[in-house]
């Protein structure tokens, strides 16, 4: 399991229930990272792009764990292994598996951000649109803003 697949809903969602909905996401998406670039061609363009992503996401990750913390807020573990949403054989399955990734946290950067005190709401839009732009560079299509239009 890689914990909760849809985000905690937004009526209920506090600014530290949704960063702890983050963090176990990003839990999951170290674990899909090391996955793919482990199926990359090493030296690769995309190689080189996913190791530079993964260290950026654990470095996003353990900078809210230490904002948990901080407020005494119980801090989601990894798990000890996941199933990924995609098999990955090989390079372009490596990269299906991270855009699909990153797709499925945006709604879930969407909730922190909508949730976000004026202290933290300038991080959480950094985070969103990092994300949204993180997704993009592996193809994946410009979100639709919850609540807009699709």
């Amino acid at each position: 399991s890689a914990g909760p697949r849809t985000p905690t809903a937004l009526a209920r969602s506090t600014d530290t229930a949704a960063v702890q909905s983050v963090v176990a996401q990003l839990h999951a998406l170290v674990y899909g990272y090391q996955l793919a670039i482990g199926r990359m061609p090493v030296a690769g363009n995309r190689d080189d792009q996913a190791v530079a992503e993964l260290l950026q996401h654990r470095v996003r990750r353990d900078r809210m764990i230490g904002w948990l913390r901080r407020r005494g807020a119980e801090v989601p573990v990894p798990e000890p292994a996941y199933r990924p949403s995609v098999e990955v054989r090989d390079g372009a399955t490596g990269s299906r598996l991270v855009r699909t990734m990153l797709v499925a946290l945006q709604p879930f950067a969407a909730i922190w951000l909508a949730s976000a005190n004026d202290a933290e709401r300038e991080w959480a839009l950094s985070f969103f649109l990092t994300t949204a732009d993180l997704a993009r560079g592996w193809g994946a299509p410009l979100p639709v803003w919850p609540g807009s239009p699709g």
